[in-house]
Protein backbone atom coordinates (compact mmCIF):
# COMPACT_ATOMS: atom_id res chain seq x y z
CA UNK A 1 0.00 0.00 0.00
CA UNK A 2 1.47 3.18 -1.03
CA UNK A 3 2.68 5.77 2.10
CA UNK A 4 0.70 9.09 1.58
CA UNK A 5 2.54 11.10 5.33
CA UNK A 6 5.92 10.96 3.83
CA UNK A 7 6.85 12.66 0.39
CA UNK A 8 4.54 14.45 -1.53
CA UNK A 9 4.66 13.07 -5.63
CA UNK A 10 2.33 15.31 -7.22
CA UNK A 11 2.29 19.32 -8.39
CA UNK A 12 -0.85 21.01 -7.14
CA UNK A 13 -3.71 21.69 -9.51
CA UNK A 14 -4.09 25.08 -10.60
CA UNK A 15 -6.61 27.32 -8.34
CA UNK A 16 -8.83 29.74 -9.89
CA UNK A 17 -9.12 30.40 -13.58
CA UNK A 18 -7.51 28.09 -15.77
CA UNK A 19 -4.31 28.24 -16.84
CA UNK A 20 -4.34 29.48 -21.05
CA UNK A 21 -1.87 26.51 -21.83
CA UNK A 22 -2.20 23.06 -20.87
CA UNK A 23 0.48 22.11 -17.69
CA UNK A 24 0.96 19.45 -16.15
CA UNK A 25 -2.11 18.31 -15.26
CA UNK A 26 -3.80 18.31 -18.66
CA UNK A 27 -1.14 16.21 -20.24
CA UNK A 28 -1.40 13.52 -17.78
CA UNK A 29 -5.30 13.98 -18.48
CA UNK A 30 -4.49 11.59 -21.58
CA UNK A 31 -1.76 9.47 -20.44
CA UNK A 32 -4.23 6.30 -18.79
CA UNK A 33 -1.48 4.86 -18.03
CA UNK A 34 -0.55 7.79 -15.40
CA UNK A 35 -3.76 6.67 -13.35
CA UNK A 36 -4.53 3.38 -10.95
CA UNK A 37 -7.00 2.06 -13.54
CA UNK A 38 -5.01 2.66 -16.40
CA UNK A 39 -4.28 -0.64 -17.56
CA UNK A 40 -7.53 -1.73 -17.97
CA UNK A 41 -8.73 1.99 -19.65
CA UNK A 42 -6.16 0.63 -22.21
CA UNK A 43 -7.73 -2.55 -22.73
CA UNK A 44 -11.29 -1.57 -22.60
CA UNK A 45 -11.44 2.15 -23.75
CA UNK A 46 -15.15 3.77 -23.67
CA UNK A 47 -15.89 5.23 -26.73
CA UNK A 48 -16.33 8.57 -24.81
CA UNK A 49 -12.48 8.27 -23.60
CA UNK A 50 -11.67 7.23 -26.76
CA UNK A 51 -13.39 10.08 -28.68
CA UNK A 52 -12.15 12.78 -26.14
CA UNK A 53 -8.23 11.48 -26.26
CA UNK A 54 -8.56 12.49 -30.19
CA UNK A 55 -9.05 15.97 -29.35
CA UNK A 56 -6.26 18.90 -28.73
CA UNK A 57 -5.28 20.06 -25.22
CA UNK A 58 -6.50 23.54 -24.71
CA UNK A 59 -5.70 24.36 -21.56
CA UNK A 60 -4.99 23.61 -17.98
CA UNK A 61 -7.23 23.05 -15.93
CA UNK A 62 -8.12 25.48 -12.82
CA UNK A 63 -10.15 23.99 -9.60
CA UNK A 64 -12.18 26.26 -7.68
CA UNK A 65 -10.11 28.35 -4.62
CA UNK A 66 -12.31 27.12 -1.71
CA UNK A 67 -10.77 23.95 -2.69
CA UNK A 68 -7.40 25.27 -0.92
CA UNK A 69 -6.60 22.44 1.30
CA UNK A 70 -6.39 19.92 -1.60
CA UNK A 71 -3.16 18.94 -2.33
CA UNK A 72 -1.29 17.42 -5.66
CA UNK A 73 -1.81 14.12 -3.88
CA UNK A 74 -5.21 14.65 -2.92
CA UNK A 75 -6.38 15.69 -6.81
CA UNK A 76 -4.70 12.58 -8.14
CA UNK A 77 -6.50 10.46 -5.87
CA UNK A 78 -9.18 11.77 -6.44
CA UNK A 79 -9.31 11.27 -10.29
CA UNK A 80 -8.21 8.20 -10.19
CA UNK A 81 -10.83 6.64 -7.81
CA UNK A 82 -13.24 6.52 -10.68
CA UNK A 83 -13.39 6.62 -14.83
CA UNK A 84 -16.06 9.48 -14.62
CA UNK A 85 -13.54 11.62 -12.73
CA UNK A 86 -11.02 10.57 -15.73
CA UNK A 87 -13.08 11.35 -18.11
CA UNK A 88 -14.24 14.66 -16.71
CA UNK A 89 -10.50 15.71 -16.36
CA UNK A 90 -10.08 15.26 -20.11
CA UNK A 91 -13.01 16.49 -20.87
CA UNK A 92 -12.20 19.87 -18.91
CA UNK A 93 -8.54 20.10 -21.14
CA UNK A 94 -10.13 20.00 -24.28
CA UNK A 95 -13.39 21.17 -24.41
CA UNK A 96 -15.31 24.97 -25.21
CA UNK A 97 -15.76 27.24 -22.15
CA UNK A 98 -19.40 28.17 -22.26
CA UNK A 99 -21.51 30.18 -19.74
CA UNK A 100 -22.10 28.36 -16.51
CA UNK A 101 -24.58 25.73 -16.36
CA UNK A 102 -26.92 26.28 -13.14
CA UNK A 103 -24.64 24.44 -10.92
CA UNK A 104 -21.18 25.62 -12.11
CA UNK A 105 -22.97 28.74 -11.41
CA UNK A 106 -23.68 28.11 -7.77
CA UNK A 107 -19.84 26.92 -7.47
CA UNK A 108 -20.40 23.86 -7.13
CA UNK A 109 -17.81 20.63 -8.61
CA UNK A 110 -14.17 20.77 -8.80
CA UNK A 111 -14.05 22.77 -11.50
CA UNK A 112 -13.84 26.76 -11.53
CA UNK A 113 -14.72 27.03 -15.53
CA UNK A 114 -18.07 24.98 -17.39
CA UNK A 115 -16.86 23.13 -20.06
CA UNK A 116 -19.01 20.89 -22.64
CA UNK A 117 -18.09 18.99 -25.49
CA UNK A 118 -20.32 20.39 -28.43
CA UNK A 119 -19.08 17.28 -31.23
CA UNK A 120 -20.15 14.07 -28.31
CA UNK A 121 -23.56 15.61 -27.03
CA UNK A 122 -24.54 12.45 -27.47
CA UNK A 123 -21.80 10.82 -24.95
CA UNK A 124 -21.80 13.13 -22.56
CA UNK A 125 -25.01 15.91 -22.47
CA UNK A 126 -23.72 17.69 -19.22
CA UNK A 127 -20.55 19.64 -18.37
CA UNK A 128 -17.15 18.09 -17.34
CA UNK A 129 -17.73 19.26 -13.80
CA UNK A 130 -21.07 17.94 -13.38
CA UNK A 131 -19.73 14.78 -14.60
CA UNK A 132 -16.76 14.48 -12.49
CA UNK A 133 -18.07 12.10 -9.78
CA UNK A 134 -20.61 10.74 -11.88
CA UNK A 135 -23.21 14.05 -11.50
CA UNK A 136 -24.11 14.48 -14.35
CA UNK A 137 -28.02 14.58 -14.05
CA UNK A 138 -27.63 17.64 -11.94
CA UNK A 139 -26.60 19.86 -14.36
CA UNK A 140 -29.28 22.22 -16.33
CA UNK A 141 -28.16 21.10 -20.22
CA UNK A 142 -28.56 17.47 -19.83
CA UNK A 143 -31.96 18.66 -19.60
CA UNK A 144 -32.26 21.58 -21.29
CA UNK A 145 -29.39 20.71 -23.92
CA UNK A 146 -26.11 23.01 -24.49
CA UNK A 147 -26.08 27.29 -24.52
CA UNK A 148 -24.70 29.18 -27.93
CA UNK A 149 -21.47 29.14 -28.18
CA UNK A 150 -20.46 32.86 -28.18
CA UNK A 151 -16.57 32.47 -28.91
CA UNK A 152 -16.19 29.99 -32.18
CA UNK A 153 -12.29 30.41 -31.34
CA UNK A 154 -12.75 28.28 -28.18
CA UNK A 155 -13.62 25.49 -30.31
CA UNK A 156 -11.39 22.65 -29.97
CA UNK A 157 -10.27 21.72 -33.70
CA UNK A 158 -11.35 25.25 -35.19
CA UNK A 159 -8.46 26.93 -35.34
CA UNK A 160 -5.92 28.79 -33.26
CA UNK A 161 -7.85 32.31 -31.25
CA UNK A 162 -6.21 35.06 -32.47
CA UNK A 163 -4.54 36.95 -29.41
CA UNK A 164 -3.42 40.71 -28.92
CA UNK A 165 -0.27 41.44 -28.09
CA UNK A 166 -1.53 42.33 -24.03
CA UNK A 167 -2.56 38.82 -24.37
CA UNK A 168 0.09 37.25 -25.62
CA UNK A 169 2.57 39.20 -22.83
CA UNK A 170 -0.15 38.02 -20.06
CA UNK A 171 -0.29 34.28 -21.32
CA UNK A 172 3.68 34.34 -21.36
CA UNK A 173 3.78 35.44 -17.73
CA UNK A 174 1.58 33.16 -16.77
CA UNK A 175 3.28 30.66 -17.97
CA UNK A 176 6.34 31.60 -16.43
CA UNK A 177 4.56 31.98 -12.90
CA UNK A 178 3.54 28.49 -12.90
CA UNK A 179 6.85 27.34 -14.05
CA UNK A 180 8.09 29.02 -11.18
CA UNK A 181 5.63 27.87 -8.75
CA UNK A 182 6.26 23.66 -10.20
CA UNK A 183 9.60 24.79 -9.73
CA UNK A 184 9.56 25.28 -6.33
CA UNK A 185 6.98 22.56 -5.65
CA UNK A 186 9.48 19.92 -7.11
CA UNK A 187 12.51 21.64 -5.09
CA UNK A 188 10.18 21.05 -1.60
CA UNK A 189 9.42 17.89 -2.73
CA UNK A 190 13.62 17.19 -3.22
CA UNK A 191 14.62 18.53 0.08
CA UNK A 192 12.11 16.39 1.54
CA UNK A 193 13.26 13.68 -0.24
CA UNK A 194 16.92 14.56 0.75
CA UNK A 195 15.69 15.22 4.81
CA UNK A 196 14.06 11.10 4.57
CA UNK A 197 17.13 9.62 3.14
CA UNK A 198 19.35 11.47 5.52
CA UNK A 199 17.18 10.11 8.18
CA UNK A 200 17.65 6.78 6.63
CA UNK A 201 21.27 6.87 6.74
CA UNK A 202 21.78 7.96 10.47
CA UNK A 203 19.21 5.39 11.10
CA UNK A 204 21.47 2.47 9.35
CA UNK A 205 24.53 3.52 10.73
CA UNK A 206 23.14 3.51 14.33
CA UNK A 207 21.67 0.13 13.56
CA UNK A 208 25.59 -0.92 12.46
CA UNK A 209 26.96 0.61 15.77
CA UNK A 210 24.27 -1.21 17.96
CA UNK A 211 25.12 -4.81 15.92
CA UNK A 212 28.95 -4.31 16.49
CA UNK A 213 28.01 -3.44 19.99
CA UNK A 214 25.97 -6.37 19.97
CA UNK A 215 28.85 -8.43 18.41
CA UNK A 216 31.84 -7.34 21.04
CA UNK A 217 28.93 -8.35 23.83
CA UNK A 218 28.66 -11.59 22.53
CA UNK A 219 32.61 -12.50 22.40
CA UNK A 220 33.21 -10.79 25.56
CA UNK A 221 30.73 -13.56 26.92
CA UNK A 222 31.70 -16.03 25.28
CA UNK A 223 35.20 -15.75 26.62
CA UNK A 224 33.60 -15.91 30.04
CA UNK A 225 31.83 -18.83 29.58
CA UNK A 226 35.63 -20.85 28.30
CA UNK A 227 36.90 -19.42 30.96
CA UNK A 228 34.28 -21.04 33.39
CA UNK A 229 34.86 -24.04 31.64
CA UNK A 230 37.96 -24.22 31.83
CA UNK A 231 38.15 -23.89 35.74
CA UNK A 232 35.31 -25.89 36.18
CA UNK A 233 37.40 -29.13 34.51
CA UNK A 234 40.42 -27.94 36.24
CA UNK A 235 38.91 -28.60 39.33
CA UNK A 236 37.00 -31.85 38.42
CA UNK A 237 40.62 -32.95 37.15
CA UNK A 238 41.89 -32.08 40.88
CA UNK A 239 38.94 -33.61 42.60
CA UNK A 240 39.59 -36.84 40.75
CA UNK A 241 43.30 -36.89 41.40
CA UNK A 242 42.65 -36.75 45.20
CA UNK A 243 39.56 -39.17 45.05
CA UNK A 244 41.83 -41.67 43.79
Amino acid sequence: MEDRSTVPYYPSPKRGADGPTPGYWALKAKQTHFWPRGHRLRLTAGKLLHELGKLRLVREPGIRIWKETLTGDDFYYTVSSRISNITALLAQCVGVVVEPCHSCKHNLGMFSSCVIIPGLRHLIPCCANCYFNGLGDRCSFHQHGFPEITHPENQNGQGEASQTQDSSVKSTHEQIEERREMLLQLNEQLELAVEERDKSEIAVKDAEVGLLTARVALQENNAKIDKVLISKETLLSDWEQEMA
